[in-house]
């Protein structure tokens, strides 16, 4: 099943909306369907999504994107210079993917735009809307417009059964309702340490605004530190909504936040770290005003509290005493009890460890399998009965690799065609171990496309059927590697290359590949990596990845060493994973004394405090944003793909001229001798903003996404003999095809 999935919601702050959608996207994946998320927003900060990016199965539109271009004109010109899509942009782009693509199922948070979408021919009998404050449509205009979308669309989801009575109650009793509980990860079941009496810890995560008391708990919390002088608060979050208006309330959140004693502030994180930080807390708190205890929905904050068994401080609400019982002796309705239901909890172990088997057991109930395993059956039967509109059979594209980093924007974007069905033989090493797994991968697909020519392109090319294709992709390492002499070249019907040189000297020894090559660069997500960067950001060095040797982290060191001689403005900022975690690596002698020598040589420099290791991991984008130069230093390499990250970012590039670097990235960036480079840096500075605008454009005009994955679906019509390209079959018009097809053909 597919799933189409909208919110009139920001992915980029921190709060219950952006939680929400992203716990229906893992809800839906656990269920077993592949999720089509369409962006509101164009994403800076990744914070929430960064781990769920990554989850197969789910693919993120983002109609901001140049690949997207064909979405462009369905966005208003004031949505559009907002960077914000309205109801009426969202509905229009929702219908008109729904029309040129398989979708099965559309779920859509914000009634106005579930609304205008139910109105399109076929689109009402699989739109789901999911309801929020069932009050506002008790009466009116409101209540008229519900009444409207529950006769049009599948059905209605709401989180509560107070909630689904409500709408229920407003709509009338012939439409359908179903419960969509709030949604959280696993529960853990055990038992939590009893609280240091004379340190305890209380949390909160979450939003930052007048009716959410911020306010009151850190007054509440000075009462605390008056009695438990040890006691500390951990606040996670940084969305101040001053909403109502108060005056100066961001201001002096802000400020006492910063410098009240024992409030520690960690801003905003993901929902793992998240999790993690409040692991360590004793207490949560989530104590809401007065208006909240008629509310008809829950708190999913609350329920992430009780599956760490973490005991709450929470308002008596209907729905809250209905969920943990009238006898929870954590419920609050002023500063006094606040302070008393604290001390009482952290004091005695009994009234503890009761109140944490309680939001333990509670929150249980409200898993994501628990929610997937009732939400699966509702969708699945509703949609088996909702007409869809005729589409061919998707190709069936096999994807055999054992790391296929490089290649996972573009497939991506072949997914968000719809015209492709991806499947995947992945593997650890360099050679196929499980052939019986691959021969029936292989005896479904149409087009094969093997990702580093190693021993997968040896065993596809010697068991691959008269009527299927074969593309391979050789990058560096493949070369003087016994694979290539055992492939069986003529069932390969394309070998692609990503850089000019390994092109040129792989076909000077194999003169014969020259007809089915072809040269199509590495691609980059050039709109994720385009961020503004941050103050300073011209005085720091970066450089990603130090391992193997060959990469020479040494001529860094020597690089900022003679930088910081002429100005201690400049920092080196080094992204990488250690070499020793590497078994390959570490367990060759030459590569330990280098690093055993580069690392000694760190740690005495002179320039030592301005040299920092980052942690590895997939915020690139964010962390280029510090950066204002990105060192290339290695002694050879195949196209280094974090030039390219780099320049899309508006960071400058600093290359050792490496064979071949000259026909990837502009020359005069070029750099032979470590003097050079520092010149070459100091040189640049007067005019880096005009050179880190050209550098964005560079990387976006040869490497972006929308353009390589453009060639690719040249490519693969030119082997099928069908065309993809809107203009010969509306139908087969993908999400990002069209766009990327009319970019690459002028």
């Amino acid at each position: 099943m597919r799933v189409l999935l909208y919110g009139d919601i920001d992915l980029n702050l921190i709060d219950g909306s952006a939680i929400w959608l992203t716990s229906i996207t893992e809800v839906l994946l656990r269920s077993g369907a592949e999720v089509l998320l369409l962006r509101r927003t164009p994403l800076v900060r990744d914070v929430l999504v960064r781990d769920l990016a990554l989850r197969p199965g789910l693919t993120v539109i983002d109609p901001w994107a140049p690949a997207n271009r064909h979405l462009a004109d369905a966005v208003a010109p004031a949505s559009w210079g907002r960077r914000r899509l309205q109801a009426d942009d969202a509905a229009r782009i929702l219908e008109r993917i729904g029309r040129t693509t398989a979708v099965d199922c559309f779920l859509v948070r914000g009634v106005d735009t579930a609304s205008l979408l139910a109105g399109h021919p076929g689109v009402g009998p699989r739109l789901w809307a999911y309801v929020t404050d069932p009050a506002r449509y008790a009466t009116g205009d409101a209540r008229e417009q519900l009444r409207t979308l529950a006769a049009r669309c599948a059905g209605l989801l709401c989180q509560t059964d107070e909630a689904r009575a409500a709408v229920q109650l407003a709509v009338g009793p012939s439409a359908r309702i179903v419960l969509l509980p709030p949604m959280i990860p696993d529960v853990a079941d055990r038992t939590r340490a009893v609280a240091n009496p004379r340190a305890p810890r209380l949390g909160y995560s979450g939003k930052l605004s007048p009716p959410y008391l911020i306010l009151e708990t850190l007054d509440a919390f000075e009462r605390i530190r008056a009695r438990l002088p040890g006691a500390e608060l951990h606040v996670i979050g940084d969305k101040i909504h001053n909403v109502p208006p108060v005056a100066g309330f961001e201001d002096t959140v802000r400020h006492r936040l910063l410098h009240s004693p024992g409030v520690v502030w960690h801003g905003g994180v993901s929902r793992a770290e998240a999790a993690a930080l409040l692991d360590r807390v004793d207490v949560a708190i989530s104590w809401r005003a007065p208006a909240f205890d008629n509310s008809l929905e829950l708190s999913t904050k609350v329920l992430e509290y009780g599956a760490l068994g973490i005991p709450v401080l929470m308002n008596p609400s209907l729905v809250q005493r209905r969920v943990f019982g009238d006898g929870y002796p954590g419920y609050v309705t002023s500063a006094d009890e606040v302070v008393e239901r604290f001390c009482t909890l952290v004091s005695s172990a009994d009234v503890y460890a009761r109140a944490s088997r309680a939001v333990q057991d509670a929150a249980a109930a409200f898993t994501f399998d628990r929610v997937a395993a009732g939400l699966a059956p509702v969708l699945k039967d509703s949609t088996s009965k909702a007409p869809r509109p005729a589409n061919r059979r998707p190709i069936r594209l096999l994807v055999a690799g054992h790391d296929l980093k490089f290649l996972h924007p573009v497939l991506d974007v072949l997914q968000q065609t719809g015209r492709f069905e991806l499947l995947f033989d992945e593997y650890s090493g360099h050679t196929i171990k499980d052939t019986a797994k691959s021969a029936a991968l292989l005896a479904r697909a149409d087009l094969v496309f093997c990702e580093w020519c190693l021993g997968n392109a040896e065993w596809y090319s010697h068991h691959l059927g008269e009527e299927q294709r074969l593309v391979v992709r050789l990058h560096l390492q493949e070369r003087g590697l016994p694979y290539l002499d055992r492939i069986r070249w003529p069932r390969v019907d394309r070998l692609i290359f990503i850089a000019p040189r390994i092109m040129r000297e792989c076909l000077a020894a194999r003169p014969h590949l020259q007809e089915r090559s072809a040269l199509i660069y590495n691609p980059l997500p050039c709109d994720r990596l385009d961020r503004p960067k941050l103050d300073g950001a011209r005085f720091n060095l970066g450089l990603i990845g130090i391992n193997p040797r060959r990469k020479a982290p040494d001529l860094a060191v020597d690089i900022i060493e003679r930088l910081r001689q002429r100005d201690s403005r400049y920092t080196l900022f080094v992204k990488s994973r250690h070499p020793w975690t590497y078994d390959w690596l570490w367990r060759q002698p030459a590569e330990r004394e280098y690093y055993h020598a580069f690392y000694e040589r760190v740690r005495s420099s002179p320039a030592a405090d301005a040299i920092v290791f980052d942690p590895p991991g997939s915020d690139v984008p964010e962390w280029l944003t510090k950066i204002g130069f990105v060192l290339s230093t290695s002694e050879f390499e195949g196209s280094h793909q974090a030039v390219a990250e780099g320049m899309a970012s508006g960071a400058l590039p600093v290359v050792r001229q490496w064979p071949g670097a000259d026909e990837l990235y502009p020359a005069e960036y070029g750099f032979h001798e470590v003097g050079a480079a520092v010149d070459l840096i100091e040189r640049l500075q007067p005019q880096f903003e005009e050179r880190s605008a050209a550098c964005r454009r560079y990387a976006r005009e040869r490497f972006d996404v929308g353009l390589i994955a453009a060639q690719y679906l040249r490519l693969f019509e030119q082997l099928l003999g069908r065309s993809l390209d809107a203009d010969a079959d509306a139908d087969d018009l993908g999400v990002h095809a069209g766009a990327a097809l009319r970019a690459v053909s002028g």
